[in-house]
């Protein structure tokens, strides 16, 4: 399938909006897109979500109060993919 750059864009926009606000309700969002690989392009949109993973966990003491962020992020440094 090919993917439209426009609605990647936007995804990785919201990706990182979501990580500068103090609140956590975006984390199953960024759960998601950082977990979602359809497409070579959609690499930055991973990115994005970790990095605004990291800021939010920063931002709250580490505690997230989600069980699957750990998993996430160490499934996202095994990954093959350098980015």
């Amino acid at each position: 399938a090919q993917f439209k750059e426009e609605p990647v864009i936007l995804r990785y926009f919201v990706c990182k909006c979501l990580g500068e606000f103090d609140v956590i309700d975006g984390v199953p969002a960024l759960l998601e897109a950082a977990k979602t690989y359809r497409d070579p392009n959609e690499n930055q949109v991973r990115l994005a979500a970790l990095e605004s993973l990291a800021l939010l966990a920063s931002k709250h003491q580490g505690d997230l109060k989600n069980p699957d962020v750990l998993p996430a992020v160490l499934a996202a440094a095994d990954n093959e993919e350098p980015t």
